[in-house]
């Protein structure tokens, strides 16, 4: 009997440790003019090029826009205002727990005109979620191998 609730105990208390494993990622970034000052109210869209599903978003007061919770995946970014061409990312690849910055410089023109890249961006993060993996084989970590943030 004793041992049930010890077993019950130790299965709660890893439960309440053990954060979920969260895969999704996010697409971040700055839109901005030639002359380097940001954009307020570009429209942005995020398509994920293999389901089609596409999600807006204006940027902010500071042309930042954040997309969230996004499924990894390849996806387009675009960027539109008034009185400036269109930008075009595409292959935005988003991997698990990744986080994908886009900036856009955008250049004055029609909004029928666009400038695409192809290339996917360069700047990508990783979240660390938890720093551990569980596993059968045990893991000696010494102080000097623990992750830490001061």
């Amino acid at each position: 009997m004793i041992n049930s609730k010890s077993s019950f105990a130790a299965l709660l208390l890893a439960a309440m440790v053990l954060p979920a494993q969260d895969t999704r990622g996010k697409i971040q970034g700055r839109v901005t003019d030639q002359s380097d000052a940001v954009i307020v109210g570009s429209t942005v869209t995020l398509s994920n090029d293999n389901t089609g599903v596409t999600a807006n978003m204006v940027t902010n007061a500071t042309g930042q826009y954040l997309f969230d919770f996004v499924i990894p995946g390849t996806y387009t970014v675009s960027m539109e205002m008034t009185g400036f061409r269109k930008f075009v990312q595409k292959n935005v690849l988003v991997q698990a727990r990744a986080d994908v910055t886009v900036d856009a410089r955008l250049e004055t023109g029609s909004t029928r005109e666009s400038i695409t890249v192809e290339a996917s961006p360069i700047t990508v993060q990783f979240n660390p979620g938890f720093p551990f993996w569980v596993s059968r084989t045990p893991t000696v970590y010494t102080n000097a191998s623990l992750p830490c943030r001061i």
